[in-house]
């Protein structure tokens, strides 16, 4: 069994990603975030700074004592996860939370393969923003209220753990899809996904709706969900690509383009000034 992570900011094309995966006749369904196993990390990753400080090494005498209790529990999820979706022999789990501790879940998962989901930070901003709109719209509280500075500084960290980690063994197992270059450029992003995964990927037909999928896409749009647009659960396209010029002012546009300069180097996006 390999456990296929899929990450990156929300409303950067991690479901569509995961579809693309599930795709694939040895995976699971399309699941809803994977919260609990998100939660199971942070108890490592808490364990792990207060070794020292607080237990006093009172219940296990190193932290790799600590790492091999959480990966038996983490790997005791995972195997029983696969069983509730037999015959599947892979799992693929999205989680844009836990893209943040993709480092902590390499340590207790070694033959994971994680696949981050990269786009525009403009884009992902503009998205961001329609979502919260809607929200607002059905009386519910803003998830993503329009302060660009925060919502820039936000989509950083999820990138950022992952980009900075020096780690050749960690970087080997992490993939970096552009939302852009998936949609407009299909067949090479699926034989890189292909060669990365080992999957493959015979059951995805861009053009058609998504297969083995595990959620209602089409009810949940009518149902008003704000995160379910009229591309999920469809053929691919790009048509929201560079959405953001319609959407942002040009002083949020710059805003974005400053606060996310890392991600704008490290992904190959060009900015006002270099257009």
């Amino acid at each position: 069994m390999t456990t296929f992570f899929i990450g990156g900011a929300p409303r950067s094309g991690g479901t569509l990603l995961t579809s693309i995966l599930c795709a694939d006749g040895t995976t699971n369904p399309i699941l809803r975030e994977a919260h609990f196993l998100r939660e199971m990390v942070q108890v490592y990753r808490h364990g792990k700074r207060s070794f020292e400080s607080l237990e006093d090494r009172h219940y296990f005498s190193n932290q790799q004592e600590l790492r091999d209790f959480s990966s038996l529990w983490v790997t005791a999820f995972l195997d029983r996860l696969l069983i509730s979706h037999t015959p599947a022999s892979n799992l693929v789990l999205k989680s844009f939370l836990l893209s943040i501790m993709f480092p902590a879940v390499h340590e207790l998962i070694p033959d994971a393969r994680f696949l981050i989901s990269v786009r525009d930070p403009r884009d992902i901003i503009t998205s961001q923003v329609e979502v919260g709109q809607r929200q607002v719209l059905q009386g519910q509280p803003n998830r993503f209220p329009r302060d660009i500075i925060a919502l820039s500084k936000e989509n950083r960290q999820y990138y950022m753990p992952s980009v900075a980690n020096i780690d050749p063994i960690f970087r080997s197992k992490v993939l970096y899809v552009r939302y852009e270059d998936l949609t407009q450029d299909i067949e090479s992003q699926l034989k890189r996904i292909r060669e990365f995964t080992g999957l493959s990927l015979s059951g995805y037909a861009p053009k058609s709706d998504w297969t083995n999928n595990g959620r209602d896409f089409k009810s949940e749009h009518k149902a008003g969900d704000p995160y379910i647009n009229e591309l999920y659960g469809k053929g691919i396209s790009s048509s929201r690509v560079q959405r953001y010029l319609n959407v942002l002012t040009p002083a949020e546009i710059a805003t974005v383009e400053t606060e996310c300069a890392p991600l704008f180097q490290e992904f190959g996006y060009q900015t006002g000034e270099q257009a």
